[in-house]
């Protein structure tokens, strides 16, 4: 790509992130949506996507009856086969990683699970036609349990301890309509609750989801509802031999939130961190559809607002840019001062809409670390870094990880754990503390 239309292909790209992550333009939205739901006397209605292939569908399926149970709304169940095609980049790492992902998880939320596998076709097929046979007030009443059964493989006894008929035909229409009603939605995968043509991914955003029912007077329970991990008690120990290993990249904004927590994870427990950036996705040839993007603007604009963190105004720096942030990365870590230097390069770009490939600022980036000019101009568009960027990312890919933000807690040659996405903080401080109990 030329110089002059990668400008303007970031322009435009940058236009649209900060359109997408304008709070006061999704209040709009759910302002008019009401409008509109009560001249219409429609229901309060939370459609939830399940996805036959997604463990996250079925740990979500476990609470589908605590909505029901807490708030006066409509449930609609809709059924979707797979993943869309925008949203599968490294198939056989993803089908591991979310299944090691969700066996992690799942004991903290109170289910406890047999070894997962994923599905094998004839039992997907079956459990096609266990949902073709249900009605929609059975579906809701067995869902949680033929979802956990599809994944431990004995969907056929849970049928046959149940007693359920089975007619052997697949209603495919209803999963074609799902698919339908997933892309009208404008989402990609499962374990979705949809309410306003706003979407909620799966355990990790229900909570927010939670809270704008309570907002619009639909609590049942004299209590606020939410769903937490069931985490171990405070641990007031530090440790430096406890390392956090931590990739980020400079367009991913989650990578920006998660610096935040990095930092506050380093100060309450001492640990080490240890800075290992990536090339953006854009930058891997991976493709982000628009859906995609403004779901991940959005949400972390959601988020950001939620943690009080800055957010809003954004300069993407794809290509020339991004390279020329990156040619100085050597240099910081020199200095000790990388995960400074990528925190406020990250903050120019999601807060700021400040040019992070502008020598000038760069300079001055470097100046307020105590890095000289001189040595800044000594390694400025170097491609020193390159080698580096690319072991990164074969170390994530080990284990199964192929995006951003990214970590590994390590200690002494111990088991690491493994882990993606800055909503897995809760499960990082987790293993710091078993670590710092011995």
């Amino acid at each position: 790509m030329n110089y002059i239309k990668e400008i303007l292909v970031n322009l435009v790209r940058s236009t649209l992130m900060t359109k997408f992550a304008d709070l006061d333009q999704a209040e709009k939205r759910r302002i008019s949506f009401e409008k509109n739901r009560k001249a219409k006397d429609l229901p309060h209605m939370v459609t939830f996507f399940y996805q036959l292939d997604d463990p996250y569908s079925m740990l979500s399926a476990q609470f589908l009856k605590k909505l029901l149970i807490h708030f006066n709304v409509k449930l609609d169940i809709c059924f979707v086969e797979k993943t869309s095609k925008d949203s599968i980049f490294e198939e056989e790492h993803q089908n591991k990683y979310y299944l090691a992902d969700v066996t992690n998880i799942s004991k903290f939320y109170g289910i406890n699970l047999k070894q997962l596998k994923q599905p094998h076709d004839l039992d997907k097929e079956l459990f096609k036609k266990v949902i073709s046979s249900l009605e929609d007030q059975a579906i809701i009443h067995y869902l949680p349990d033929l979802a956990i059964a599809l994944w431990e493989g004995n969907l056929q006894h849970r049928i046959e301890t149940f007693n359920l008929k089975v007619e052997n035909f697949i209603d495919q229409d209803l999963f074609d309509k799902g698919l339908r009603k997933r892309d009208k939605a404008e989402h990609f995968s499962g374990a979705i609750f949809n309410y306003a043509n706003e979407n909620f991914w799966g355990l990790d955003r229900v909570n927010m989801l939670f809270e704008r029912l309570e907002n619009l007077g639909l609590k049942k329970t004299a209590d606020a509802f939410r769903i937490f991990p069931n985490i171990s008690d405070a641990v007031n120990l530090k440790s430096s031999e406890i390392t956090l290993e931590f990739y980020p990249s400079l367009n991913s904004p989650y990578t920006y939130l998660a610096f935040h927590q990095v930092k506050k994870l380093r100060k309450k427990y001492g640990i080490s961190i240890k800075t290992k950036p990536v090339l953006p996705m854009l930058m891997r040839n991976y493709n982000i559809s628009k859906r995609k993007g403004f779901y991940i603007v959005s949400d972390t604009a959601r988020l950001a607002n939620e943690q009080k963190i800055d957010f809003g105004k954004i300069k993407t720096p794809i290509g020339r840019t991004a390279k020329r942030a990156y040619s100085l990365f050597p240099l910081m870590e020199k200095n000790n001062v990388e995960f400074e230097y990528m925190h406020i390069l990250l903050e120019s770009v999601f807060a700021k809409a400040e040019n992070i490939g502008n020598k000038s600022y760069l300079i001055k980036v470097a100046e307020s670390l105590g890095v000289s000019s001189d040595e800044v101009l000594k390694h400025i568009d170097s491609n020193e870094w390159e080698l580096d960027l690319e072991q990164n990312r074969r170390d994530m890919f080990k284990d199964n990880i192929w995006g951003v933000p990214s970590f590994k807690v390590l200690k002494n040659g111990e088991e690491p754990l493994s882990c993606w996405g800055q909503d897995r903080f809760w499960l990082i401080e987790e293993k710091i503390k078993e670590h710092l109990r011995g």
